[in-house]
């Protein structure tokens, strides 16, 4: 049986995502390679990147004449996924206080 909460497990279960999104959320649109330096050296990252890719928090955009760039940003979804994430931080921290 497929559930709403085995979805989010599944797209954001997995501390390297929400690192990227928060990375995302915080500097802007970066290079993917320097978008890695804020999460743990792991070979699945990216992968990772197309799962929220196809999830519609995060774009990708390929520049073939740009040294092959790939720039990561995150788009409408994603930005409001990440206000949720630090929002839930500030709760976890106090600084928010719980209604």
């Amino acid at each position: 049986m497929y559930t709403v909460q085995d979805e989010i497990g599944d797209i954001l279960g997995d501390k390297n995502k929400i690192r990227m999104i928060m990375a995302l959320y915080d500097k802007g649109a970066m290079k993917k390679t320097d978008l890695y330096e804020y999460a743990s050296r792991n070979s699945l990252n990216p992968r990772k990147l197309d799962e929220m890719e196809k999830a519609n928090l995060i774009s990708q955009n390929y520049d073939r004449f740009q040294n092959n760039m790939t720039t990561v940003s995150l788009t409408d979804l994603g930005r409001d996924v990440a206000r949720k994430l630090r929002d839930i931080e500030g709760l976890m921290s106090g600084e928010l206080a719980v209604e």
